[in-house]
């Protein structure tokens, strides 16, 4: 990854209709979870990429 590139999004598929997204920031080694519904999905991807969950944000119910 190039240096300049702190940040790498991850897009995964969720439950039988929707995504997940993880966004990397290599920097820091911090990584986010955004309005996923579904934890055994955002665990196989974080496991995938070699990542630990730092945040999750919601923005609405789930």
């Amino acid at each position: 990854m190039n240096q300049t590139n702190r940040l790498e999004v991850h897009m995964f598929p969720c439950l039988s209709d929707n995504y997940g997204f993880l966004i990397h920031d290599h920097t820091n080694n911090l990584t986010a979870t955004i309005d996923t519904p579904e934890v055994t999905a955002i665990e196989k991807a974080l496991n995938e990429n070699n990542w630990s969950l730092t945040h999750i944000i919601n923005t609405h119910h789930h």
